[in-house]
C-alpha cells in the first residue's frame, strides 16, 4: 500500500476480554522465560511436550525465538515449571501476567491507534504491559497484581475518540532506549488451521527449533496460539516457509511487508519498564502508520508496513530518539 494512502482510524470501541483458565473458573495467568537456543538439545523433548504435544490445548502460548540465539516462552507456571526443571538455563521471571484479548473490529492490519488506545490509560496509571498481535487480534499482558486497576483502566480505552481515554493527560513515562530498524528483515504474519495443526508439525519445528542446514537465523520466528487460533510472525526472506505457507491450503497469510523496529540496545528493556508500548504506539498513530507489537524478554519490536518504513524513522527521530537502520540480513 503507497504511503499516501488513506487508512482507516480506530474509530470503533474496542472490546477488552481477559482470558479465563480452560475450565472458565479463575483469570488466566502465565509466566515469562527465556533460553538461549545452545541449550535446546538438552531439553527438546519436554520442550516440544510444552509447545506441541500438551496434553490440554493452551489458553495462551507463545514461543518467540531471535537471531537464531534466544528463545521467549510466555506460558501458565506449571508446564514452565517443569521445563525448568530440566533445564538449568531456563530462566522465568517472577512477574505473573494475566492476559486480556483485544478486539479490534473488522479493520484489522490496516487500522490506526489501537495499540496507543488500549496502552495508553495504563501508562498513565504507571502500569507496566506486554503486548502480542496475532493474525486476528492483539493480546496485552497485565501484572496480576494490578488487575483489577488495569482493568478500570481499560474501561474508558474500550470507548471511541473522544471519550474519557482521549481526554486522558499524556504519559508521563516515555521511554529513551534506542530503535534499530531492521530493513533487511521484513516479517508476514499467517493464520494456521487448528483443526489440521498436527500436519504442520514438521514445518514449525525447522521454523522454531530445529533448522536445516543453510537455513539462515531470522529476526523474528513467533508462534502465538491461543484456543481459537495459531498465528504465526516470521521473515519473508525465509525462502523454504514461504514457498510451504503458499502452497498449503489451510494457511491463511497476509501479503504485506513489515518490517521490525527494536527497540533498546545489546541489554533490552526491563519487563517492568513503563511506557514503552506506550511511547511507540503514540509517535506512529501520530504518524497516521498502523502497526503490529511484539514484546519479548529482552527486547520489544514495533512492525510497520514496508511502504511507512521512512515515516516512521522520520517520525522517532522528529521525537528525540536514535534511530538506527540495519540494511544486513543476519547470517
Amino acid at each position: 500500500m503507497p504511503a499516501t494512502a488513506s487508512r482507516p482510524i480506530a474509530t470503533a470501541p474496542l472490546s477488552v476480554e481477559p482470558l479465563e483458565t480452560a475450565d472458565g473458573s479463575e483469570p488466566l495467568v502465565v509466566r515469562i522465560a527465556t533460553l538461549p537456543t545452545a541449550a535446546l538439545p538438552g531439553c527438546m523433548y519436554h520442550l516440544l511436550e510444552l509447545v506441541f504435544f500438551a496434553q490440554a490445548e493452551p489458553q495462551f502460548l507463545s514461543v518467540s525465538v531471535l537471531d537464531g540465539s534466544t528463545l521467549t516462552l510466555i506460558a501458565e507456571a506449571e508446564p514452565l515449571d517443569a521445563l525448568a526443571a530440566v533445564t538449568p538455563e531456563l530462566q522465568i521471571d517472577v512477574i505473573q501476567w494475566n492476559v486480556v484479548r483485544v478486539g479490534e473490529g473488522s479493520l484489522g492490519f490496516e487500522s490506526i491507534g489501537v495499540v496507543e488506545r488500549l496502552v495508553q490509560p495504563l501508562a498513565n496509571a504507571s502500569i507496566p504491559v506486554l503486548y502480542l498481535s496475532t493474525y486476528s487480534t492483539d493480546y496485552c499482558l497485565l501484572p496480576c497484581e494490578r488487575r483489577e486497576e488495569a482493568l478500570d483502566c481499560l474501561l474508558p480505552s474500550a470507548l471511541p475518540p473522544g471519550g474519557d481515554a482521549a481526554a486522558a493527560p499524556p504519559s508521563p513515562h516515555t521511554h529513551t532506549h534506542p530503535l534499530t530498524v531492521l530493513d533487511a528483515a521484513p516479517s508476514h504474519v499467517v493464520r494456521l488451521d487448528k483443526r489440521h495443526r498436527q500436519r504442520h508439525t514438521g514445518a514449525l519445528l525447522r521454523l522454531l527449533f530445529m533448522p536445516q542446514r543453510g537455513d539462515s537465523p531470522q529476526a523474528i520466528a513467533s508462534l502465538t496460539e491461543t484456543a481459537d487460533e495459531i498465528s504465526l510472525m516470521s521473515g519473508m526472506n525465509t525462502v523454504w516457509w514461504e514457498e510451504y505457507v503458499r502452497s498449503a491450503e489451510d494457511v491463511q497469510h497476509d501479503s504485506q511487508e513489515w518490517v521490525p523496529i527494536r527497540v533498546g540496545g545489546a541489554d533490552g528493556t526491563p519487563l517492568s519498564e513503563i511506557g514503552v508500548v506506550a511511547t511507540q504506539a503514540k509517535i506512529l498513530a501520530d504518524a497516521d502508520i498502523s502497526i503490529l507489537y511484539l514484546s519479548t524478554f529482552f527486547s520489544d519490536f514495533t512492525l510497520v508496513q514496508r511502504a511507512d518504513v521512512d515515516r516512521a524513522a522520520a517520525a522517532f527521530e522528529e521525537a528525540g530518539f536514535e534511530c538506527m537502520r540495519q540494511s544486513q540480513s543476519i547470517d
